[in-house]
């Protein structure tokens, strides 16, 4: 992943804050390679890719409220397991 100014407790005490700054630096750390991890797994086009990042990170800003820092976990890896569950979330109503 992509070097970050803000280590991981600084970018979430930032995005439970509403802060910007942070927001953008969350935007572009986890970009690319959320769209990339997509593309790849689901096998889609880049531009659906955008879509389902954007919507990922969305609900990341909307729930990061929830997110408990634990001793080991990353905070990567609960955003990497949101992402998944977006795509079948938007997948499934597109096919209703």
């Amino acid at each position: 992943m992509p070097e970050n100014s803000l280590n991981d407790e600084e970018l979430i005490k930032g995005l439970k804050q509403g802060n910007e700054v942070s927001q953008s630096a969350f935007i572009k750390v986890f970009g690319p390679c959320l769209k990339y991890f997509i593309m790849k797994k689901f096998h889609l086009l880049e531009p659906d890719a955008e879509d389902v990042v954007a919507e990922t990170f969305y609900k990341v800003v909307v729930n990061v409220q929830k997110y408990q820092v634990q001793k080991g976990a990353k905070f990567s890896t609960w955003v990497f397991g949101i992402l998944p569950l977006t795509w079948s979330h938007l997948s499934g109503a597109e096919r209703v």
